[in-house]
């Protein structure tokens, strides 16, 4: 990555949702392909291949966040990169 980015409120508070006061976060991101031109967005869309970058944030307590076009999906672990979330796991970003 050639710049650094500071996470949303809306993520820094989904941790908090989760159970992690204060997080210490690292990021990385990359380009995953979806079977839809709305992403992990639910609803009606054009069936075609699309790339949208995932965004994913890793605190040290080992939860994560995962976010891409408004949504996230929260785990804990171990840090899977281009790990395959199923459409319906994703959740909207207030």
């Amino acid at each position: 990555m050639d710049r650094q980015i500071q996470p949303s409120q809306e993520i820094i508070d989904l941790f908090t949702k989760h159970g992690v006061a204060h997080p210490f976060l690292e990021y990385y991101a990359w380009p995953q392909v979806f079977g839809s031109t709305k992403g992990p967005q639910p609803g009606i869309a054009g069936q075609a291949m699309t790339t949208f970058t995932v965004i994913v944030w890793v605190d040290r307590t080992g939860a994560i966040i995962y976010e891409c076009n408004n949504m996230y999906y929260f785990s804990t672990g171990e840090l899977e990169f281009q790990k395959p979330i199923e459409k319906s796991l994703w959740q909207k970003i207030k």
